[in-house]
């Protein structure tokens, strides 16, 4: 079944919610003006009633201003539904921005901290099944050299699955708790930032613009896992090494291409590797994790069919404060590289098998630290592929506006015949 269309303008919204006798009334005024639609034709209304020199709009839009805000305090002391629509992008829309930053936007603010306090942080959840989600990765594969890093297949389901996604530090369940993030994550959703644009307001909503406004951290795409499985591993049950295990999509995606395969991971985080070690038992598979840094790895020559990751960018992802964080633990980029990066490399020319692969998904900043270890320890350099990243278009029209990004995905070889030392 085809997705629906997603109705990004007021003007759309409305013609959406037209009654019979409306659309004719709009159908009319769209003649006489000769306007090509009936969403310009609403919008050139609305602008035209805020406009106006009389005070009746004012009037009404207080009057508006007021039911809204009955309708936040009728929700306050119980649990919202996750996709239950509190605020309607329509309704605020017609609001002066004055009110909605004076009346609106401070109910707004008491209403979550009091949800969250009474009822905890709003973690999504999910209905699919292990089985379901490694399904539709199958069969959403993606392929390289160019893998694009903006499918969503898996997505949901592992920020529903591991929790530790929402609470990294300055993360959306911390930034939940300052009042300066909450406020100016709510005067994005309510229309008052620079991209005057206003949304429905939900708790799923709310955890949106969370993501959206870079308060959640990124993590590889499953299907852009699975598909580097498929392509680089030559035997059907294979048994893999994941240095950085993160948020869970490498795993999701090898378990996609090779049901029956083992998949081995470091990951020192403690929030992460309980969410994975309580994932890992629903997997098809063997899952074998670590927890500590990938650095303390000590493999037998040639037990992985490959090795693949995604590392920690030094300082650039400081995802939790405890030891064992690469930015906690090391105090500069020299001793990043050469206590973490070096012996995990080490490890990784050791453990996969002779003709085997080490695939290393890194940033530019740091591409030439990776390769020049990586030929250190003997692999060599046999192609490079890309992960293509872009921002969403709500993120473009929240303000975020950048556009495409490449970052590299390294591919060595450990060469048929080791030289002899």
């Amino acid at each position: 079944m085809g997705r629906k269309k997603r109705t990004d303008t007021v003007s759309e919204m409305i013609t959406l919610r037209l009654s019979a006798d409306e659309r004719t009334l709009v159908d009319d005024l769209q003649s006489r003006k000769g306007f090509s639609t009936r969403s310009e034709t609403i919008r050139w209304a609305i602008v035209s009633a805020a406009q106006a020199p009389t005070p009746s709009p004012r009037l009404d839009a207080r009057g508006l201003a007021k039911r809204i805000l009955d309708r936040i305090k009728t929700v306050e002391d119980r649990p919202l539904a996750d996709g239950e629509v509190l605020l309607r992008a329509v309704d605020l829309s017609l609001l002066p921005s004055e009110d909605v930053e004076s009346i609106i936007l401070p109910a707004l603010e008491r209403l979550v901290r009091k949800q969250v306090s009474a009822h905890g942080w709003p973690y999504p959840t999910t209905g699919d099944s292990v089985d379901d989600v490694l399904r539709d990765i199958r069969d959403n594969g993606v392929e390289g050299p160019n893998y694009t890093g903006m499918g969503r297949t898996g997505v949901s389901f592992l920020q529903a699955r591991i929790p530790a996604f929402w609470q990294t530090r300055k993360g959306p369940v911390e930034s939940t708790r300052n009042p300066r993030v909450l406020r100016e994550l709510l005067q994005h959703m309510l229309g008052l930032s620079s991209a005057q644009n206003p949304v429905d307001f939900s708790l799923a909503a709310f955890r949106v613009g969370m993501t959206r406004q870079h308060k959640a951290v990124s993590f590889f795409r499953p299907a852009v896992a699975a598909g580097i499985y498929r392509k680089w591993i030559d035997v059907e049950h294979p048994r893999v090494w994941d240095p950085s295990a993160g948020f869970g999509a490498r795993m999701l995606g090898f378990f996609a291409a090779y049901p029956g395969g083992t998949y081995v991971a470091h990951e020192p985080a403690s929030a992460t590797h309980r969410d994975l070690s309580a994932l890992a038992q629903e997997m098809p598979g063997t899952v074998v994790l670590h927890k500590q840094g990938s650095e303390f790895a000590q493999w037998q020559e040639g037990e992985f069919d490959l090795v693949f990751t995604s590392p920690p960018y030094f300082d650039t992802e400081k995802y939790f404060d405890e030891p064992g964080q690469v930015w906690v633990t090391y105090r500069d980029v020299e001793a990043w590289r050469d206590q973490q990066v070096h012996p995990t490399l080490q490890q990784a020319a050791r453990g996969v098998k002779l003709g085997g692969f080490v695939i290393i998904n890194i940033n530019q900043r740091h591409r030439a630290t990776i390769v020049l270890e990586a030929m250190r320890v003997g692999l060599r350099l046999h192609t490079e592929e890309n992960l293509v990243l872009r921002r969403s278009s709500l993120a473009k029209r929240w303000g975020n506006n950048k556009g495409t990004q490449l970052e590299p995905i390294l591919v060595f070889q450990k060469p048929e015949v080791v030289d002899a030392p």
